[in-house]
């Protein structure tokens, strides 16, 4: 009888362990918090620099990494204060507590690029490209759903979506390191922060136009 009530015995055993459902899911909701806030940077610090006499012989590269200062600036606080917030105040479990304040810092330089770029080169089309990129990402990038499970559309663009990489190194941080995935992650998080910042130097003259 307890053979054909339990034909079949499974012993599990967790190789990764989270012990509750609220540090499995910090990883997407603190990147969440950074594009918003990086969006909403965008939005109420304008992204060109104030004609002046001593300013108008300026070259492109030198107004847009100036202005990116200001934004880098906020985007590293915004960093300290939603990573630090985890650990300290939300008491998430982290395995490696400062390789996820490192990560939340990369984070926040690459979103702050990304929305920076695209409002520096398309302004409000710009803002309006950040907000449709969060709206995919959100959707689309594995945060609450496996993304084997996801719509077909979904599945192609997951591998360009900035959120994979950020969330998957937190992961990393939270659960434990495997093989080389987080120095992948941050190698990934830097080709979209030197693809932004191309993005937003080759588009703004152009666009202008």
């Amino acid at each position: 009888a307890e053979y054909l009530a339990s034909p079949v015995k499974m012993k599990t055993e967790v190789i990764y362990p989270i012990e509750t459902y609220g540090s499995a899911m910090a990883p997407f909701y603190t990147v969440l918090a950074q594009w918003v806030g990086a969006l909403l940077t965008a939005v109420l610090i304008k992204t060109q620099v104030k004609k002046r006499d001593d300013l108008q012989n300026l070259k492109m590269d030198e107004r847009f990494f100036g202005r990116y200062g200001l934004y880098m600036f906020i985007g590293l606080a915004q960093a300290l204060i939603v990573s630090l917030g985890d650990l300290l105040y939300v008491g998430i479990q982290c395995e490696h507590p400062v390789l996820f304040v490192l990560q939340a810092c990369m984070n926040g330089l690459v979103f702050m690029m990304i929305n920076y770029a695209l409002a520096f080169a398309l302004e409000n089309i710009g803002l309006g490209a950040g907000v449709i990129i969060l709206v995919l990402q959100v959707a689309g990038s594995g945060g609450t759903y496996p993304v084997e499970v996801l719509p077909r559309v979904f599945q192609i663009l997951y591998p360009a979506m900035p959120f994979r990489y950020s969330m998957n190194a937190m992961r990393e941080c939270i659960a434990g390191t495997y093989g080389h995935t987080y120095a992948k992650c941050m190698g990934a998080l830097c080709l979209f922060f030197i693809g932004a910042a191309v993005f937003g130097l080759v588009l703004h003259k152009p666009a202008k136009w």
